[in-house]
């Protein structure tokens, strides 16, 4: 067994044709410990098609292509939501979600930027500083500046969520 408590599956077609399919591997009730990742897999598809390895084989991933963090981490760990997006090519947008951490990575592990959503259970914002707690998020997903949703609309950033802000 690979997957425990797995969520957020998308299938990525990547620019040579071939299939992937990225998943956030929560671990809960892993017999290997208290570990998340973030995964990718090749899938056994071309053209559309699946090609068994042989015949009668059942539909499985090839092989993990990539997987965040490369190694154990228990601070990674989140036993359940969550999600991980690939976009871009070498973009990886991971949300670590029953801790409101996000993270954007690169396909060499450089983390690019991260963000803790700094509410409390309430959903109310919480003080900078404050470790905030029951700050969950299901997901997050990319959007890119040209979709068009976001026609006409005006992407400045805002101020601070955190109350109390310290801005340099």
């Amino acid at each position: 067994q690979v997957f425990f408590g797995q969520h957020d599956a998308r299938l990525i077609q990547m620019p040579n044709g071939s299939m992937e399919v990225s998943v956030f591997n929560n671990g809960y009730f892993s017999p290997y410990g208290q570990y998340s990742y973030a995964q990718r897999m090749a899938l056994p598809i071309q053209n559309n098609m699946y090609v068994p390895p042989n015949e009668g084989a059942p539909f499985l991933p090839e092989q993990v292509v990539w997987s965040y963090p490369e190694e154990p981490d228990s601070l990674f760990f989140s036993r359940n939501i969550s999600g991980y997006t690939r976009y871009l090519p070498n973009h990886n947008l991971i949300c670590v979600g029953s801790k409101g951490w996000l993270v954007e990575v690169n396909d060499q592990f450089e983390v690019l930027w991260e963000y803790i959503v700094p509410t409390g259970s309430q959903g109310l914002p919480l003080e900078q500083g404050v470790a905030p707690i029951f700050n969950d998020l299901f997901r997050a997903v990319f959007v890119p500046a040209s979709h068009p949703g976001l026609e006409g609309r005006v992407l400045d950033p805002q101020s601070p969520i955190e109350l109390n802000p310290s801005i340099e």
